[in-house]
Formats: structure tokens, C-alpha cells, sequence
């Protein structure tokens, strides 16, 4: 009974935390590189499965540090060593911190603390996502679910215990890195906790890891930890290494890669050491001598404008868009449990140029939207942008 009460609450707050964070919106600055977001939170397979990458700085280097974030300079409590299990949801850091078995929720474009919530399993390590937040227990060798059914699973590998979890894999699934033992990470089926595969390769598996996080764009793991210092990209089907750079004190990892505060992908990485600290780290530069020059042919370039007005408060909302190419265009709203509520464009052969729709806060049924946050995306050619509005009746 305590837990589905927890759960129900932890629900609760979190959508009227954001539901405020949105509706404040107007009275903060607001970040250029972010307002040109092309992330979408429902994405999980590849976008752009022909992707042209361009160098924005011929210096850059695998692993650099773009972004430092000091966490008790925003009010995230310790006395060092106390980074755990770290989430990203396109929005926000989830970090569990080992000094209150706490889970904070950080905007990174402050940086600023959004709030926290107690977790309710002692010990808590690893953190990631399937469609809900999932958090793996050390001691007792626990995934659990934050939030939504409340599913739980026990994790017996060996002599391995759980650590941290992947992001952004396909519903129903999870990665668990195991922490000891064979050093693999291993994939469960979370309505019933089945085994259902399991990845490894000597390069890595020699030594205990602890950061795990899935790029769906190029279909590879990133994983690394403390131990070792080092952090690999390993291919997702075989475990070979890829890529790799040093880092000292990797507690945990979580890949971005349809980053709204850089224009290319970027790795978060919480470090497990006396300053409590989160980077943003580069990894998209390849390695050297592959090229990252612009293909010659003209790349597909489209665009969607926030709508006007926002937020509405009755009436009619305008969203307009672009695209340069003509073909296939999806305009939807959907809300924030992330139903289809309205498709206001579907052609599979639209004209290039800018358009504007008009949406009158009604379903496909004709019936009237309630308040709150909903989600306008557009689709051009299976790639995708997403904006947020504000209904306010």
C-alpha cells in the first residue's frame, strides 16, 4: 500500500512540476540553441537513418568537456563521492545521489534544481528509462520502476549485482550493466523479469563498469566506469569496442543525441569523487582521419515555428512550418501521457514551402482539449521536430 501510494504522488508532483515549469516559460531567458530543438521525447529508433555530419570546429576531440555543472552550487546536498545512477529524458538530469538515497531532477540550461523525491529502496545505483524512470538496487539485486505500473525485477547474474541502466531501447525492454562477476550488461523483458540476451567483449568485460547508455541513432552502447577510467562505444550487436577516451571516477552515463544545447550529440557523465560534478562531453567528432565533411547533395532542411499564441488561453492556435523538399508531411498533437489527441496534417505528397494550420484545442472526436501541456510534431520524411504549447482555458 505505501509504495502505490508513493507512486501515485511521485505521478502527481511530477506533472505539476512540470505543468509550472512550463507555464513560467515567458519570464525566463531563453537559450537560442535550445528554442531550435530538433529532439523528440518519443523517439526511440533512428530519425535519420542517412545522416550528413558536419564539423562545427575542427578542434574538437573525443571526450572533450563542453559543459560543467557544479551540483552543490545548485543545491544538491553531500559531502562528496555521492554520484550514482544518472537518466536524461530530453529535458531534464535525473541523478540519484548516494548521500540521501535522493533522486534530483536538474535542467542542465540553468543549470538550476528542479526538485527531488526520496527513493523509496535503499542502496539505489543504477538509473535509466523504458517508458518510465527505472532504478536498479545494489544490495538486493532490485530493478524497480519509478512511477507508472510499478514493475519490478530481481537481477541474478552470477555474482553480479545491477548497475547503472540504458536509455532510449525499444518498450518493454531494459540493459542492465552488471557490476562484478562477468561484467556483461544483459537484457530483461520488465513485465516479467525474463533474461532475454546478454553482450560482452574481453576488452571491457576484464574489469567492473559502471555507466551504461544506448545511442539508437547508430545503434551502439557506451558504457565505463571508475575502475577502469575509460569510456568505450561498443557496437550493440556484437560488443566489440568502437571508440573509446579516458575519464577518471565514471559513476554512471546517459547519451543525448538529439542534444537541445549542442548541435551535435553529447554524453552526460556523472563522476563518483570529492567535487560532485556532471560534464557534458563530446562524442561526436569521430576519430581521426575519418572525414565529417557536408555531403555535396543538398541536405533535407525544414522547420517548426512556436505556435501563436502560446500559451492559449481559447480560441485558435496558428503553428506554422517549412520544408524545402516535397514529400510526406505529418502535423499531430498529442498530449502529455503522449496520446495522439489531434492530426492536423497528413499528405503524403505536400508542396515545399511555409505553411500554417490552425488547431481550434479539439480531438480528432471534436471534442474540446483540457489544460495543461501538450505536444505539436512534425514528421518530413520520417525525421522529426517536436515543440511543447500550453493550453490554459
Amino acid at each position: 500500500m505505501e509504495r502505490k501510494i508513493f507512486l501515485v504522488t511521485l505521478c502527481s508532483v511530477l506533472a505539476l512540476v512540470f505543468m509550472s515549469i512550463e507555464a513560467n516559460t515567458e519570464h525566463k531567458t531563453k537559450n537560442p540553441i535550445v528554442e531550435k530543438t530538433t529532439y523528440d521525447a518519443d523517439a526511440k529508433v533512428n530519425l535519420n537513418p542517412s545522416p550528413i555530419q558536419e564539423n562545427i570546429d575542427d578542434g574538437r576531440v573525443l571526450g572533450d568537456i563542453l559543459m560543467t555543472i557544479d551540483l552543490t552550487s545548485i543545491g544538491v546536498p553531500g559531502d562528496g563521492y555521492d554520484n550514482a545512477g544518472i537518466t536524461w529524458d530530453g529535458t531534464y538530469l535525473y541523478l540519484v545521489n548516494m548521500f540521501n538515497n535522493t533522486l534530483y531532477v536538474i535542467d542542465p540550461t540553468g543549470p538550476s534544481l528542479i526538485t527531488s523525491f526520496s527513493l523509496p529502496h535503499n542502496q539505489t545505483w543504477g538509473l535509466g528509462h523504458e517508458f518510465n524512470l527505472w532504478a536498479s538496487e545494489y544490495a538486493s539485486n532490485m530493478c524497480y520502476e519509478i512511477a507508472g505500473s510499478g514493475y519490478l525485477f530481481f537481477f541474478y547474474i552470477g555474482t553480479s549485482s545491477p548497475g547503472d541502466i540504458s536509455e532510449w531501447w525499444a518498450d518493454g525492454e531494459l540493459w542492465v550493466l552488471a557490476v562484478g562477476g562477468s561484467n556483461k550488461i544483459y537484457k530483461f523483458e520488465i513485465s516479467n523479469g525474463a533474461l532475454l540476451d546478454s553482450l560482452g567483449d574481453p576488452a571491457w568485460t576484464y574489469i567492473s563498469q559502471r555507466g551504461l547508455s544506448y545511442d539508437p541513432y547508430n545503434n551502439t552502447f557506451w558504457l565505463g566506469g571508475w575502475n577502469s577510467n575509460m569510456v568505450w562505444e561498443i557496437d550493440a550487436t556484437t560488443g566489440a569496442p568502437l571508440r573509446s577516451f579516458s575519464f577518471n571516477n565514471i559513476a554512471s552515463l546517459a547519451y543525448d543525441w538529439q542534444s537541445t544545447l549542442h548541435p551535435t550529440p553529447v554524453l552526460w557523465l556523472a563522476t563518483n569523487e570529492a567535487q560532485n560534478r556532471i560534464f557534458m562531453i563530446d562524442v561526436d567528432n569521430p576519430q581521426p582521419g575519418v572525414s565529417e565533411k557536408p555531403a555535396k547533395s543538398t541536405p533535407l532542411i525544414f522547420e517548426l515555428s512556436q505556435n501563436i499564441p502560446n500559451p492559449v488561453k481559447g480560441g485558435k492556435t496558428a503553428i506554422s512550418y517549412t520544408t524545402t523538399r516535397k514529400g510526406p508531411v505529418r502535423l499531430r498533437i498529442y498530449d502529455i501521457s503522449g496520446r495522439l489527441v489531434k492530426t492536423l496534417i497528413e499528405s503524403s505528397n505536400e508542396n515545399a514551402g511555409r505553411k500554417t494550420v490552425y488547431w481550434d484545442c479539439s480531438d480528432d472526436n471534436h471534442h474540446s482539449v483540457s489544460i495543461g501541456i501538450y505536444y505539436y510534431k512534425l514528421t518530413v520524411n520520417e525525421r522529426t521536430l517536436t515543440k511543447k504549447m500550453i493550453i490554459m482555458k
